[in-house]
């Protein structure tokens, strides 16, 4: 891997953040995708929607979010699964809400939508 944000895969990368109730995942409060090019902007896109969920959760419920804010270890594997055609997937289930993270090659044969 050349620096900290390598090249991306051949056509590109989706990235999906969803949040929704922990008791109900299946109804979305928010959903949102975007297409990027590189690893870098796919892992600064979701750091974006996820930084601002850590802001507005109560101080005792935020702290795995701001501890996976933090870990440049997590950052540079993540940067490294992308820039080999590989996904990065995380949930976490923080009450009230769980949240999925998704970040997958556009060319993958498998869709980040789960339905």
């Amino acid at each position: 891997m050349s620096g900290l944000y390598p090249r991306g895969p051949r056509g590109g990368i989706d990235v999906r953040y969803q949040q929704a109730p922990a008791e109900d995942m299946s109804v979305p409060v928010l959903d949102e995708r975007e297409h990027v090019e590189t690893p870098g902007q796919a892992m600064r896109w979701l750091r974006r929607h996820v930084r601002a969920l850590a802001v507005a959760l109560d101080e005792p419920t935020h702290g795995p979010l701001h501890t996976w804010l933090a870990d440049e270890v997590e950052l540079r594997r993540a940067l490294n699964s992308l820039s080999r055609s590989g996904t990065y997937l995380l949930g976490w289930r923080i009450k009230p809400v769980e949240l999925l993270l998704c970040a997958e090659p556009t060319h993958s044969a498998r869709s980040i939508d789960p339905a």
